[in-house]
């Protein structure tokens, strides 16, 4: 169990460590489920641009099951303090989700639902 949680911590954590390096990767597991992998250059010390993908569980309309949703992005970082060794950053992403539309229509009290159109515009801060 032990050596589990290493592996999974070395996986989660950004590969790459130093502040210096121009290429990095980074992958994330996320509790919906879901995964996420972004590659990105820095361009200058402050900012760096990159592109990844994404999946993940997601509801496209209230109240149904949840489905499959993949993604590809176009990624920025801005780098916060960069000449430090546990440095933080802010990121944008702007991209494109890829999923079917079922032409179904789901009533609520709210209103009615329907995923109309197949994929959509993905957007992440």
């Amino acid at each position: 169990m032990k050596y589990a949680l290493i592996a999974l911590l070395i996986i989660l954590n950004a590969i790459g460590l130093s502040a210096q390096e121009q290429h990095r990767l980074y992958t994330d597991v996320g509790s919906s489920p879901g995964f996420s992998a972004t590659y990105n250059y820095n361009l200058v010390k402050y900012v760096g641009v990159g592109m990844g993908v994404q999946g993940y569980d997601t509801h496209l309309t209230p109240g149904i099951y949840s489905r499959f949703t993949s993604a590809v992005f176009a990624d920025i970082h801005f780098n916060i303090r960069p000449e430090k060794k546990g440095q933080a950053f802010v990121f944008m992403d702007f991209g494109m989700d890829f999923y079917k539309h079922s032409n179904k229509y789901y009533y609520y009290p709210s209103g009615i639902y329907r995923a109309r159109k197949d994929a959509g515009f993905y957007a992440g801060l």
